[in-house]
């Protein structure tokens, strides 16, 4: 008779993993680094902001309707997941997971950092980033692409008045 081992196997989120989330870095600076007049505004801080709402699209709705602007059409798996409904705003806080994404990006050459006046070091993709970019064509790059585009109504608002409105979005969920 075989002996059989039980182990318990850890729970790996998707959500967390590395390569997924560089390409989520990298569709947010393909669509969001530059004004539509050729301004680099993707500071760290507003970067962070936007990272966290692409991932919870129902907040993102909400600080959309808060800002006055055009919500983003969600698919129903959007809207009924545990990760878009949770309200867990660490993500705002905690720097560590964006600056990994960021320093992997770097060390592959795929962005731009440069020093702006107004909005300190921005973020922007390189060529290399820019064609990586392009390849990414599932689904679900498709998805959040769809939602990186309704993100570009805020590009200029200020990161303090964002994080109101990701609070506003949180305590009025709540």
């Amino acid at each position: 008779m075989r002996e059989v081992l039980v182990t318990n196997l850890p729970y790996l989120d998707p959500n967390k993993e590395l390569s997924l989330q560089a390409g989520v870095v990298l569709i947010l600076l393909e669509k969001l680094a530059e004004t539509k007049r050729g301004k680099l505004v993707l500071n760290f801080e507003r970067l962070q902001v936007f990272f966290y709402l692409i991932q919870k699209p129902t907040s993102l709705n909400s600080v959309l309707r808060k800002a006055g602007k055009s919500t983003a059409n969600l698919k129903y798996y959007e809207t009924y997941s545990v990760n878009t409904v949770s309200h867990n705003i660490d993500a705002l806080t905690d720097r560590s997971d964006l600056k990994a994404i960021i320093q992997y990006l770097a060390s592959r050459s795929l962005l731009k950092c440069e020093y702006t006046k107004s909005e300190g070091f921005v973020f922007s993709l390189s060529e290399i980033g820019a064609a990586a970019t392009a390849q990414l064509e599932s689904v679900h790059f498709a998805d959040l692409r769809r939602l990186a585009e309704s993100l570009i109504s805020l590009q200029t608002q200020s990161v303090t008045k964002l994080r109101q409105f990701v609070k506003f979005a949180y305590v009025g969920a709540a």
